[in-house]
């Protein structure tokens, strides 16, 4: 799970969460999965935008996640319902010729706002719909919104194990509230994931990587912990 400024974002696969190597999942294309946003802050509410590939997947909404709670994003916001599924896919050279290399691909860029600590008019909203999941914030009322750059390399790799996300199963039933906030801190935090279907030596993710996967080297047979990037027996790289 990515951590910054109390705020974790993880990504889940098969309702488990998957480890991060740095800023990188490793996720076997084809894959549908989800997003784990959870506000640790014990007394702000946190206003949450989410860009996958560059594309903004909360069609001009915002996330508001309530102090100490969390939300799992389960793909892509359309007015205020989830349509389809996020799905993993490998950027074949048909799709390239198609839609082109991107920058962004491939990244998940979660950028956030905290409440301001001290009292001001708050921005309502009604609440029309009654379910279990966390608010949403319309962006056309606040155009006031800061947009951070990030120092993470986005270049497009030699080879390619970067992939993209579209749109996947749409067997899924996910519905927010529209709700209120407070007036927002100036100061606008980002978190970053790149999401990846092959290692660096061009090998396909077969078995996608849980927090809690040990990992079977396949030169001496041992086994490590699922954080690990090298054999703990013979130092061969596990990735």
């Amino acid at each position: 799970m990515m951590y910054n400024e109390k705020l974790v974002v993880a990504v889940k696969s098969d309702g488990k969460i998957l480890r991060e190597y740095g800023e990188d999942v490793f996720i076997k294309f084809g894959s549908d999965y989800s997003l784990l946003i959870k506000n640790l802050n014990t007394e702000y509410k946190a206003l949450v935008k989410v860009t996958i590939d560059g594309k903004d997947v909360l069609d001009g909404n915002k996330l508001i996640i309530d102090p100490n709670s969390s939300t799992n994003l389960k793909g892509f916001l359309s007015g205020n319902k989830v349509r389809n599924k996020f799905k993993f896919i490998e950027k074949t050279k048909d799709i390239e010729n198609y839609r082109g290399n991107k920058l962004e691909d491939g990244l998940i860029r979660v950028t956030y706002r905290f409440e301001k600590s001290f009292m001001c008019n708050n921005f309502v909203y009604t609440n029309n719909i009654q379910n279990d999941f966390p608010n949403f914030y319309n962006t056309n009322i606040s155009s006031a919104n800061m947009l951070l750059s990030s120092n993470v390399d986005c270049s497009v790799r030699s080879e390619n194990n970067v992939g993209i996300t579209t749109n996947g199963d749409n067997n899924v039933n996910q519905v927010f509230n529209t709700g209120n906030i407070g007036c927002l801190d100036l100061i606008e935090h980002v978190i970053i994931l790149r999401l990846l279907g092959k290692t660096e030596s061009n090998k396909y993710i077969r078995n996608t990587v849980k927090i809690k996967t040990k990992l079977k080297c396949n030169v001496c047979g041992k086994k490590s912990s699922s954080s690990a990037k090298y054999c703990r027996n013979c130092g061969t790289c596990l990735l």
